[in-house]
This record gives structure tokens, C-alpha cells and sequence, in this order.
């Protein structure tokens, strides 16, 4: 969307799809998108201490954590992460996933 409005307090949903438009296998596939300015991010808002939501079109839901750790997604310096695949392993074309978090506009 190019226009979002909110109110201090209120929490914003940011979902990115992600899709290899190419002919060939892609590797080391990385989605990142910079938090608002004006928010910060949602913490706990997928059970325990999930922050992230990442649906791969050929897998099942994760929830990952804030942390930079043994799941797939962090969170470093306002920008939130998500390793779509592990080095060596290829992003198939027409092959794609969703990425989502959650913010707290302040």
C-alpha cells in the first residue's frame, strides 16, 4: 500500500510476498524490510516469543523469534530478517513464501 494511517498505540500488520520470477533455482534467499520510523516492533504477537511469521508456498508456518539464533528470522538495527533458505539450497521458480510482523506505532 503507498498510504497507511494510524494512531499512536495502534499496531500495524506489514506482510511481504516474496516469488523467484526467474527460470532458474535462486540461493541464499534473504527478505528484509526496515522497520517504520515511527513504530517498533510487536514482540510476543505469535505466541511465546515469536515476533515473525513466514509461510513458504511449499512448507508450513514458522513463527521465528526477534533473535538472531537457530530459526530463520531476526531482527538487527530496525530492520526485520527472514533466511527464506539455508545456503545451497534453491528458491525453485515460481516458488515463494510470505513474511510478516507486526508494529506498534508510538
Amino acid at each position: 500500500t503507498t498510504n497507511v494511517s494510524g494512531r499512536p498505540g495502534e499496531v500495524l500488520e506489514y506482510c511481504i510476498r516474496y516469488t523467484n520470477i526467474g527460470s532458474e533455482a535462486v540461493t541464499e534467499v534473504k527478505v528484509s524490510d526496515p522497520i517504520p520510523f515511527f513504530a517498533e516492533l510487536e514482540q510476543d504477537v505469535y505466541g511465546g516469543d515469536k515476533e515473525i511469521y513466514w509461510k513458504p508456498d511449499s512448507g508450513t508456518s514458522q513463527y521465528l523469534t526477534r533473535e538472531q539464533d537457530s530459526d530463520a528470522g531476526w531482527e538487527s538495527s530496525g530492520v526485520v530478517y527472514v533466511r527464506v533458505l539455508a545456503p545451497g539450497q534453491g528458491l525453485q521458480p515460481g516458488a515463494g513464501g510470505l513474511v510478516c510482523y507486526r508494529v506498534k506505532i508510538r
